[in-house]
């Protein structure tokens, strides 16, 4: 065995996806608005099923 603790290497981030975690995060919240103007639910994967997820806005009014 070496001495040395050795840290992994970090890798360069590919520029491609720099942005990208924002982005889903940004088409989600989107998603989400978009919902709550029509059908008032979108779908969203949760616990390892893809389950309908109701607006908080829609489910008090009359």
């Amino acid at each position: 065995m070496s001495s040395h603790d050795h840290k992994p290497t970090r890798k360069p981030r590919d520029p491609d996806f720099v942005g990208a975690d924002a982005a889903m995060h940004r088409a989600a919240k989107r998603a989400r608005r978009r919902a709550e103007e029509t059908s008032g639910s979108v779908a969203v994967y949760k616990d390892g099923r893809i389950v309908q997820e109701k607006s908080s806005k829609t489910t008090g009014s009359t």
